[in-house]
């Protein structure tokens, strides 16, 4: 048996096996350019504790929720003080008021569209199956997300990938064409 990627324990229930992606955001002054390479593959394995606990956290959100919502519920308040003490007197900060309490609003909304989507995504599947997403979701937590300038993105290897064409991991996995096919082909044993 493998060692948790979370919590180091001995027993891991699930083990998965990566293929990593790393992508470079060129910026320029007309537009955003990605360069991407094609990393190493890696193996992690999650426990079946760190699995429910994980699993436990996206179908009752409250602690992720009220994290997530604190900023832009500072936004708001901050925006609706501004109001307040600005009416009628400086047009700028009046401006400044709303806008702060639309930020924090389309933010407050968008956060919790995004966790009920969640929540309802994993409400719906089978207990197996969301346990086994949920233990993929703990070890991407724990992988990094960026190494220097390079996003880091994982493609799992499992059944469900080796089913894909190489269009489907480059609109799943937001890959280049040349990645894609390039990541088909190590998916597949062929490179």
């Amino acid at each position: 048996m493998s060692e948790c990627g979370k919590c180091g324990a001995s027993d891991a229930k699930y083990s998965f096996r990566m293929l990593e992606v790393q992508t470079l955001h060129v910026r320029d002054f007309t537009r955003d350019n990605r360069v991407q390479a094609l990393g190493l593959f890696h193996d992690g394995c999650v426990c079946k504790r760190c699995a429910v606990d994980e699993l436990d956290i996206i179908i009752h959100p409250r602690n992720t929720l009220i994290k997530k919502l604190l900023p832009f519920v500072g936004v708001l308040i901050f925006g609706i003080l501004v109001l307040i003490f600005t009416w009628g007197i400086a047009r700028a900060f009046t401006v400044l008021g709303i806008a702060g309490i639309l930020c924090g609003i389309l933010g407050i909304g968008s956060i919790i569209n995004t966790i009920n989507k969640k929540r309802k995504e994993y409400a719906f599947m089978e207990y197996d199956e969301a346990e086994r997403r949920a233990a993929w979701e703990c070890m991407l937590s724990v992988l990094p997300k960026k190494i220097g300038d390079n996003d880091m993105t994982y493609i799992p290897i499992d059944e469900k990938t080796l089913k894909m064409k190489n269009g489907d991991l480059m609109i799943l996995y937001d890959l280049l064409p040349d990645i894609a096919k390039k990541a088909w082909n190590m998916i597949h044993g062929k490179e």
